[in-house]
């Protein structure tokens, strides 16, 4: 088991998602990054290599919704996971619906976090391996 940690950069986390993405690491061995803002995010992204990105995006047209729309623009296939209150769903995906994204909530059970990571983490892969 010398496989390296999967690394996950977390953006600008409020202490629920931080509670969660804490838990996560300790029970599935990720790496975390932190960024403190999108703006932050953007300079992580272009100096450390990540799995995925996971950040809070409530309620939409603020700059988490611009950063996942320019992932998707640049064609990055990174992973993005958004932790969304369930009041605020239907307005992101009216903005951001042509990203390609995963929504968990603050009530998603740890173990289905995991499983949505690593079904977004192989399909990242699969293109870069054609």
């Amino acid at each position: 088991m010398g496989e390296k940690p999967q690394t996950i950069l977390v953006v600008g986390p409020g202490p629920a998602l931080r509670h969660r993405v804490e838990e996560l690491s300790r029970h599935y061995g990720y790496r975390l990054h932190y960024a403190e803002d999108p703006y932050a995010a953007g300079f992580e992204l272009e100096n450390t290599q990540v799995d995925a990105l996971v950040c809070e995006a409530a309620p939409a047209y603020t700059a988490e919704c611009r950063l996942v729309r320019e992932i998707s623009q640049r064609s990055v296939h990174l992973p993005v996971i958004l932790f969304v209150e369930p009041e605020c769903e239907e307005d992101l995906y009216d903005e951001i619906g042509c990203a390609s994204f995963a929504v968990v909530r603050p009530a998603t059970p740890l173990e289905e976090l995991h499983r949505i990571l690593q079904r977004a983490m192989i399909q990242r892969r699969r293109p870069q391996a054609a």
